[in-house]
């Protein structure tokens, strides 16, 4: 039976470990030290920090990694440091405070009892007679503001339209082209009619930022539709 003390690394390869063995053994240890890591059987490298995802900073492999203010760090993490050890390259010593100064006060203790985000969900959506939801519609080129404005882009948006499921459309006595009505509050909009199979039935698309139409979404908002006299 082995008696022989063992003493566990994280991070070592088993190469580095025989080494590292050999190394004590000429400096005339007392006994014959084993060097196992912990956890060899499946894997020797240290699992990457975990992060915090109420961090303001996006985790990705591009942009700066630099270090940045102490109060909001997402995660300590420097080259070849990959695990919480890394704490030591953002103190300004061992043990000491974070660098870039102190990491701020807390302002809102935590209350007592169980969190509760969500308390009131709305009903679902019920279709009304002879009304459609206005709902917003985005489109990669037209729906953005100012790219809108760029002819480049500008020649790529799609003209203006009000979007409809097929069975709503037919209820109207309408086919996709044909132009509608659009009555929401105090504004009209006449715009061909096209069938978006993704809107349920009751709900009608009416895309953002093109020409003519609102640049932003309506809220909740219900709309009458007709279809135009030829």
């Amino acid at each position: 039976m082995d008696t022989s003390p063992r003493i566990y690394y994280w991070g070592f390869t088993p190469e580095e470990l025989l080494l590292l063995d050999a190394f004590l053994q000429e400096l005339s240890a007392p006994q014959s030290l084993v060097i196992e890591p912990e956890h060899a059987h499946l894997t020797v490298h240290e699992p990457q920090p975990p992060a915090d995802p109420d961090a303001p900073l996006a985790f990705s492999m591009e942009g700066y990694e630099g270090k940045p203010p102490a109060p909001i760090i997402p995660r300590f993490w420097a080259p070849n440091w990959n695990s919480v050890q890394a704490l030591i390259k953002f103190q300004e010593q061992v043990g000491g405070p974070l660098e870039g100064g102190p990491v701020g006060r807390r302002l809102v203790e935590p209350g007592e009892g169980p969190v509760t985000f969500f308390d009131e969900v709305p009903a679902a959506f019920v279709a009304r007679e002879g009304q459609w939801l206005v709902v917003p519609l985005y489109h990669v080129f037209g729906s953005e503001e100012q790219s809108a404005l760029a002819p480049g882009i500008a020649e790529l948006a799609p003209a203006p339209y009000l979007g409809l499921n097929e069975d709503d459309l037919g209820s109207l006595g309408a086919a996709e082209g044909d132009r509608v009505t659009v009555t929401v509050g105090v504004t009209r909009y006449q715009l061909p009619a096209r069938v978006v199979p993704e809107l349920p039935r009751g709900i009608a698309g009416l895309p953002v930022g093109l020409p003519g139409l609102p640049g932003r979404a309506l809220g909740t908002r219900y709309a009458r539709v007709t279809l135009v006299a030829e």
